[in-house]
């Protein structure tokens, strides 16, 4: 047994005779890993392949994969990689899982050649692992750590009565610490295919063996089939010539234990768990590892990934082994509750409307939103497990958007996604499948300006202006920033509007943002569209008119006058709720008789036409003697749109027309940033010289003994053109005096 020791050990260390090169054809190389039925098993099935991209490798690269392990797009975009895929069975259960990666030499077409390189999906490469072969010898690496220990094996070996056939060695990286000579790591076999074709059922027959010694084994029953290897290599006696560490560097092991080895090359890491929240090799703080090996490493991942960003295998992983960091940092903590504040309006104001959220993740950012008709999609299963349970009654699918025809949603969303597409066709087709589904509207974000690109975000070009110039899209507005993302709002054709005089959701958004509850906007708004066919889309109003139905709720049985009325839902709503209503307007456009759809909110509208309980005056204001007096009269920013001569007069008119301890409700417009009256009518200037300011108005007021009880101010209101001053007057106790003997 000695003199077939020292036999096997020569034959190890002997070099065969390279051919000449003219009589020499090229080695046909197969290399293959397994991927299991996990989210970091895809994760790294992916590093591998892009590794051996990057080192272009002369191998043949083969994908085994157990049923379930790769859905179909994993499957095509693996094969764009360049592999060829193939199913096998799972070699068994619980401990036996461990085993799969025996099931690949199964493979008839894995066999046809003359050298397999069989590795664990954890393994990436630095060089091309064809290199690595060496003609009639079966080249792995001796473990790196004392698993089992020398107790475990030794008794192992005896019970598969092969205690004489192995030796031990030395163990580089545990000093004083013996493992024996063909216990390999796993993770790297480099096997001529003559050698694995007698292997296998010396491997299958010692993993199960191995599999059954659950009370010699214990922990370490799951390195059943590196133990199996192991006892098969010393069964068979094949030629064995063992890898240096460098080529299946291990990079899970603590510092120190990695600081016991020389430096050396290194072709390929074997990161195992030891990774980050990208999926990629982490630092080991080596120094020459790091700066040799895993720096390098990273970079060319990195660089890979910008070419083909897999997001179903990303954000899979992403989710299932770093949930904390969710999308990224834009949907954590400050930028998340940023970004939430800026859709809440948009959500609120889209009410029923159905929206078809793109890439929902795991809802950290929609899942607090007022939405009510709601579904949401994302290519990673273990971001809509999260989803669905912070939102169990919406609905979420595992689907691409591409599966959707054309006009299917009022809106679709689709928030911090198109900044992960790898590059700008990707994310404009993307763009335009967004477009296509959307009744409406799209909602989506993107990169503000052209980026360098990270780890999973990349320079996708200025997809704003491409939008805009999409013809299916009339309007594109920004909605708000956070870190280097703007979100925007795009509206499709007339998007929620019913004319195109009628409200859109920008400024219904804007209104909701303005308010510290929407509930009448919304109210009015519905309310609006369906007595006069729209909602002025005049973004002020979107604040006026819920300022002034929120101090005008009881009015049962009162009287109300509306100066400069135009057309508006205000006196029918007044009316609905039980007030006597007079609108009076001096407008020369006649609306009555003219088609709703081109009604907007100037001109005169006869309201008792539709409403009986409403009457109308086309007159001017300053001349209305009215029939009595009003308990409430209100003015919806017309007056400083009045010469001030005339304006002065009908402040005048109004202080006699209303009735003891009445209220006088107004809205101004005011110049952006000054207290200075808006100086035009229908875009024409109203006075040339002194049109007055905010204060004018309440000398005027005070003069006619209408004193100024609140007073407030909505400025830079987005899209609108002026500043407005809210006023809520009543009269003096002199003015009572005065008004006590009016006469119609």
């Amino acid at each position: 047994m000695a003199i077939l020791k020292k036999l096997r050990a020569a034959l190890s260390q002997a070099k065969l005779p390279d051919m000449p090169p003219s009589d020499r054809r090229p080695r046909k190389i197969h290399i293959s890993c397994v991927v299991d039925d996990q989210p970091h098993f895809r994760m790294q099935a992916w590093n591998w392949l892009l590794s051996l991209a990057a080192v272009k490798t002369k191998c043949r690269i083969f994908v085994h994969f157990l049923p379930g392990a790769l859905g179909e797009k994993a499957q095509e975009e693996f094969r764009a990689l360049g592999a060829t895929l193939v199913e096998i069975a799972p070699f068994g259960k619980d401990a036996a899982r461990f085993c799969n990666k025996i099931g690949q030499l199964d493979s008839p077409e894995l066999l046809d050649c003359d050298v397999i390189i069989l590795t664990d999906a954890d393994i990436a490469f630095l060089r091309d692992p064809a290199l690595l072969v060496r003609d009639g010898y079966f080249r792995a690496k001796i473990v790196d750590g004392p698993n089992p220990p020398k107790a475990l094996w030794s008794a192992l070996f005896d019970r598969a009565g092969l205690a004489g056939a192995i030796d031990s060695v030395p163990l580089e990286m545990f000093p004083g610490e013996m493992t024996f000579s063909t216990n390999f790591n796993g993770g790297l076999y480099v096997i001529p295919a003559g050698i694995a074709r007698s292997l296998l059922p010396l491997w299958k027959k010692h993993a199960r063996f191995c599999l059954e010694q659950g009370d010699l084994l214990g922990k370490y029953l799951h390195h059943s089939d590196q133990l199996g290897m192991g006892l098969a290599l010393a069964e068979s006696r094949i030629l064995i010539d063992a890898l240096p560490t460098g080529a299946n560097l291990p990079t899970h092991l603590p510092t120190e234990i990695l600081s016991r080895l020389a430096q050396q090359d290194v072709s390929g890491i074997h990161y195992h768990s030891h990774i980050d929240q990208h999926g990629l090799p982490r630092e080991v703080g080596v120094k020459w590892i790091d700066s040799k090996a895993i720096g390098p490493l990273r970079a060319t991942l990195i660089a890979e990934r910008r070419k083909r960003f897999l997001n179903d295998i990303f954000w899979d992983f992403r989710y299932a082994k770093f949930p904390e960091f969710g999308s990224g940092l834009g949907s954590r903590e400050a930028a998340l509750a940023h970004k939430q504040r800026l859709l809440f309006p948009y959500v609120k104001m889209i009410g029923e409307g159905s929206i078809l959220d793109v890439g929902c993740g795991d809802l950290e950012v929609l899942s607090p939103l007022p939405a009510t008709n709601y579904v949401g999609i994302d290519v990673s299963e273990q971001a809509l497990t999260t989803a669905r349970a912070k939102r169990p009654e919406w609905t979420f699918q595992s689907r691409n958007i591409a599966d959707f025809g054309g006009a299917s949603f009022d809106y679709t969303f689709c928030i911090d996604v198109l900044i992960h597409q790898p590059n700008n066709v990707a994310a404009i087709a993307l763009l335009r499948d967004l477009v296509r589904v959307a009744r409406k509207g799209i909602i989506f974000s993107a990169h503000s300006d052209a980026i360098e690109g990270s780890n999973i975000s990349f320079n996708t070009g200025n997809l704003r202006s491409h939008l805009a110039s999409m013809p299916e899209i009339s309007e594109v507005h920004e909605i708000g920033s956070y870190r280097d993302v703007t979100l925007y709002f795009a509206q499709k054709g007339l998007g929620e509007r019913r004319t195109v005089h009628d409200v859109g959701l920008q400024e219904l958004a804007i209104g909701a943002s303005s308010q510290d509850d929407p509930t009448r906007l919304i109210e009015l708004v519905s309310f609006s569209r369906r007595m006069i066919g729209f909602y002025p889309k005049t973004v002020i109003r979107t604040h006026e008119y819920p300022w002034f139905a929120d101090r005008m709720q009881n009015v049962t049985g009162k009287r109300v006058l509306d100066v400069g009325a135009g057309v508006c839902c205000l006196p029918f709503y007044l009316a609905e709720h039980g007030a006597d209503v007079t609108t009076v307007d001096m407008h020369k456009t006649l609306r009555n008789g003219q088609p709703r759809d081109s009604w907007n909110e100037w001109g005169f509208l006869d309201y008792g036409a539709i409403d009986a309980r409403i009457r109308s005056f086309n007159i001017d204001m300053s001349r209305f003697a009215g029939e009595d007096q009003f308990d409430i009269i209100y003015s919806v920013s017309v007056i400083e749109h009045m010469p001030a001569e005339i304006r002065r007069a009908v402040i005048a008119r109004l202080a006699l027309l209303l009735v003891p301890q009445g209220q006088l409700l107004l809205s101004l417009d005011l110049h952006p940033g000054t207290e200075l009256l808006w100086n035009f009518n229908e875009g024409k200037v109203v006075d040339k010289s002194d049109h007055g300011t905010l204060a004018d108005i309440k000398d005027e007021l005070a003069t006619v003994g209408l004193e100024v009880a609140t007073q407030e101010a909505l400025c830079a209101m987005p899209l609108s053109r002026t500043d407005v001053a809210y006023l809520v007057c009543r009269k003096t106790a002199a003015s009572e005096i005065k008004s006590a003997g009016f006469v119609r």
